[in-house]
């Protein structure tokens, strides 16, 4: 197929980012139109217009785009704030493939209230190697019309990555989303099994010259001040005078060493203003996955990825957060991430300061990936964790290959090693037991291959952990085992009146330990449907079993060693999320092991206002078991409820307040974040959070933070 191509127009004088398109630049702009469904009706022209314009300067992209709506009044637009999910909204979306090597670029979304939300990816997003967190430097303005809406964009050439040339390439697509219809439209048409990070499938802006991502130099430091009161299980907290103010100061530092290659510095780091993490029930034998949410580690994280989503040899909230997720000091971050030629860079080196007991600790990551082909790249890595003043460390080290020698063919393998010292694993994840034994078995190795077509795909995923493999600095909740599992899913899109498209599949995984023992089996069938404005009804059956090797407590129910098969129905609900009243319920019943289980979950989220969102989320657990020896009923109850409030002033001036409640700690667990953006680059924030575990609903703060911090942004 050939794609559709522009060649870039350049301007003397920038456009005024208003999001009126009445100056000349436009005029002399480089036209893409002729906009295409993906859904729902794949192939088939899109239903209402779209033309976006594009020019350049030596310092930035400009892109102008108007997209035409018959009912203007249909247009959703609720969303505000930065960085807010606006799949729930009308948008517009560009994707630049900047090194135009069909496999990575940025992706730039907006509504038609002027929000903003990027990101960047790798991979075409392949293997969660997606990072949502990523903020660049841009600039938009965008207004709602008698026609439709329409908006202005610029991208300063500084907040791309990309190789200087006389007469540059990059690869380009564009989307719309018409949500009152659920209608998405591209630019070059993708295969509908994919997105458009499939940047194997985009057009290209070509003639690009004279440009060139700039010196990118930014000192960023801060100053903070916090005042701490009280103990989460007093009741009492507050009526002495025990206050404990405290301050810090600290120093971030950004140098493009070349126009591919950015050095990180961070001094003193520090993450007050940073989310606190959901309050979840692990109903599971092993440990919870908690994502990462520090800036500075969200940061290019996509360099560091290797492994499975249950296999992370790196995972960067094992620096910095002990087992009880307090804070440890990170003294100082060194990073160097970028391109060399065809050649992917990630170094990170970071020192933390041990707390009591604890080591200081320093950490090494050293990831390289070198493409080739036109879709594949091999890639290795090592991580290192070294502790301070003793002959304590773990290493790990691998290698691994992401080939795609078709379009709808994808095939990942790693394989990874790792060796440690004998003593100093006090500070390590209580999932990894005791100590290895003799290192005999201190390896990983797996691979996924997944077929896609727009109606069906397939996948076969396989991975073994050895009993001794241990990456201090990684994810691994299960090891000791050989874990595969195939999933085959149904996708067509019928567009019968209400029914707009369906999604089954079946998926089984089966693990043994590896001295040859079957430790479990699942199996999961579910089939789906989906409205006009994708309202949800699934229904679902899984089947399990479980070898338990030794006994399982769970609160005050006991499952004692021994064989379980056990089978749980289940529905799933939602309506349509742009709905101003949207919700998703979830609910499953019956055996657990040799108990019985019913668990529901939900949200309900409120949308009436581009300024406002109410969301309240919860989830209940009521797990039984009858005692065969004693005849006494065991009982495990679990609830956890969350309440989210969001107020978007401005696109630059928010107020968060996110509370939420666990039944099983008696926790009530509160934070209200007042954020101002200032310079499109500096942040306030003023963070007040409150913790209590002594089960009380009253108004009184008990241990208590308040916390105020400035972050302020020069650009040399």
């Amino acid at each position: 197929m050939i794609r559709p191509a522009l060649s870039a127009t350049r301007i003397a004088a920038a456009p005024r980012i208003d999001g009126i398109l009445d100056e000349e630049a436009w005029e002399k702009a480089a036209v893409a139109d002729g906009f295409v469904q993906q859904r729902p009706y794949s192939g088939e022209a899109a239903s209402e217009a779209t033309v976006v314009r594009i020019v350049y300067t030596a310092r930035a992209l400009y892109l102008g785009f108007t997209c035409s709506d018959s009912e203007p009044e249909g247009i959703v637009h609720r969303v505000l704030g930065r960085d807010a999910d606006l799949s729930a909204d009308d948008y517009f979306t560009v994707v630049l493939d900047t090194y135009h090597d069909l496999q990575n670029g940025y992706l730039f979304q907006v509504n038609p209230n002027g929000s903003r939300w990027d990101a960047v990816f790798r991979a075409e997003g392949a293997a969660e190697q997606v990072n949502h967190d990523w903020d660049g430097v841009w600039k938009v303005a965008c207004r709602i019309t008698p026609d439709g809406w329409q908006g202005e964009i610029e991208i300063p050439w500084r907040t791309l990555r990309f190789s200087p040339a006389s007469d540059l390439s990059m690869g380009l697509n564009f989307e719309r989303q018409i949500r009152r219809i659920n209608e998405q439209d591209l630019w070059s048409p993708i295969d509908r099994q994919f997105d458009i990070l499939r940047v194997s499938q985009a057009g290209s802006l070509d003639g690009l010259r004279g440009i060139s991502p700039g010196r990118n130099i930014l000192l960023r430091p801060y100053v903070l001040g916090k005042v701490h009161r009280g103990d989460a299980d007093e009741e009492d907290a507050w009526s002495g005078d025990s206050f404990s103010p405290d301050g810090e100061m600290g120093l971030d530092f950004k140098l493009g060493i070349t126009s591919n290659l950015t050095f990180d510095l961070t001094v003193n780091t520090d993450f007050a203003q940073v989310e606190v993490d959901d309050q979840r029930v692990n109903l599971t034998r092993f440990p919870l996955f908690y994502p990462e949410k520090r800036e500075f580690f969200l940061e290019n994280r996509d360099y560091f990825t290797f492994g499975s989503p249950a296999n992370r040899v790196f995972f960067s909230r094992r620096i910095g957060l002990n087992n009880a997720f307090e804070t440890v000091p990170i003294e100082y971050g060194t990073r160097l991430t970028g391109k060399v030629a065809r050649t992917d860079v990630g170094l990170l080196d970071i020192q933390t300061r041990g707390l009591g007991s604890a080591y200081d600790y320093r950490y090494d990551v050293v990831r390289l990936s070198q493409d080739f082909g036109r879709r594949s790249r091999v890639g290795g890595i090592l991580v290192a964790r070294t502790a301070q003043g003793g002959d304590v460390y773990n290493l790990v080290y691998g290698c691994d290959a992401d080939l795609r020698p078709q379009q709808d063919l994808d095939i990942s393998l790693y394989a990874a090693m790792s060796q440690e010292s004998r003593e100093g694993l006090r500070d390590d994840p209580p999932s990894y037991g005791d100590q290895p034994r003799d290192g005999v078995d201190n390896g990983t190795w797996g691979g996924r291959v997944r077929y896609s077509r727009p109606l069906y795909y397939g996948t076969y995923f396989y991975e073994v952990c050895g009993r001794d493999y241990a990456p201090r600095v990684g994810f691994l909740p299960r090891r000791d085992i050989a874990h595969q599992a195939a999933e085959l899913g149904w996708t067509p899109q019928p567009n019968w009146g209400v029914l707009r498209r369906m999604e089954s599949f079946v998926y089984g995984e089966w693990i043994d330990r590896r001295d040859g023992l079957f430790a479990s089996r699942n199996l999961w069938v579910e089939a789906a449907a989906f409205g006009p404005g994708d309202e949800k009804l699934g229904l679902y059956v899984s089947d399990s079993f479980e070898r338990l090797f030794e006994d399982f407590d769970l609160g005050e129910v006991g499952f004692p060693s021994g064989d379980y098969t056990f089978t749980r129905p289940g529905i799933a609900l939602a309506g349509n999320p742009s709905w101003p009243l949207a919700f998703e319920l979830e609910g499953e019943v019956g055996p657990y092991y040799d108990g019985f289980l019913k668990s529901l979950s939900g949200s309900l989220v409120a949308r009436w206002a581009p300024h406002l969102s109410i969301s309240l989320e919860g989830e209940s657990h009521r797990l039984h078991r009858d005692d065969p020896v004693s005849g006494e009923v065991q009982r495990f109850d679990a609830d956890i409820a969350r309440l989210r409030l969001q107020i978007d002033f401005t696109n630059a001036w928010s107020l968060a307040v996110f509370t939420q409640w666990n039944s099983v700690q008696e926790g009530l667990y509160s934070q209200a974040r007042l954020h101002w953006i200032f310079g499109n680059e500096s942040d306030f924030y003023l963070v007040f959070s409150d913790v209590r575990t002594d089960g009380s609903m009253d108004f009184a703060p008990r241990e208590a933070d308040l916390t105020l911090k400035l972050s302020y942004s020069i650009r040399l």
